[in-house]
């Protein structure tokens, strides 16, 4: 979880609100593919649906 600064734009004057970050990076070069980020209170799920688009049938490969 990262914590950003709350300022008065947002009708809050204190406090860190939590954001969620997600990334896809690539196993070998440990290069980023893809970034997904928003409020913490979605949970993982909706930003990991992001990420998927970002992969295609060449990236995956099974056991």
């Amino acid at each position: 979880m990262l914590r950003s600064l709350d300022d008065q734009s947002n009708g809050l004057e204190f406090g860190y609100p939590l954001l969620r970050l997600l990334t896809l990076v690539e196993c070998g070069t440990r290069a980023l593919i893809a970034a997904a980020f928003g409020p913490e209170s979605e949970g993982e799920l909706p930003y990991a649906k992001r990420l998927l688009t970002a992969l295609d049938k060449t990236m995956l490969r099974g056991s």
